[in-house]
């Protein structure tokens, strides 16, 4: 029971970050309504919501370190790296599929980079950061 209303939490979740995101990424309301009103009524999310299974934290997770991410583009924070690299590690502890989510967070360095919104050592150390953070998570809330 306590499996299941975590997995249908989650799945809220997923579609709320979801509007966020879009929101981030500067949709209008409107259109942010849709892209979460899509996921909420994709068959995988309810499925999944209702089952006791991983995928949808892993979902919740990789959906809240993007938007971190996005976020970061515009207003770059070490703060940002860290708090994505708690979700890296969350969502790597949740799935291991979740180890994918630091894709976004080296682009997100690259990206900074090459526009120089951010010095290169900045960089490294941001990335070192997000990494600790992300393996310190993991080792924490780990299950093995």
């Amino acid at each position: 029971m306590i499996g299941r209303l975590v997995s249908a939490l989650a799945g809220v979740g997923v579609v709320l970050a979801t509007y966020a995101l879009a929101r981030e990424l500067r949709a209008t309301k409107g259109w942010s309504g849709v892209a979460a009103l899509l996921v909420a009524i994709s068959w995988p999310m309810v499925e999944f919501s209702t089952l006791v299974r991983a995928d949808m934290l892993l979902t919740l997770f990789i959906v809240l370190l993007a938007f971190t991410m996005v976020r970061c583009l515009r207003r770059p924070t070490r703060t940002a790296f860290l708090v994505a690299g708690v979700l890296l590690g969350l969502a790597a502890s949740s799935k291991y599929p979740g180890v994918a989510g630091a894709v976004p967070i080296t682009a997100g360095a690259f990206l900074l980079l090459a526009a120089r919104r951010i010095r290169p050592a900045q960089a490294l150390r941001w990335l070192v950061l997000a990494a600790i953070a992300s393996t310190a998570t993991t080792i924490i809330v780990g299950p093995y």
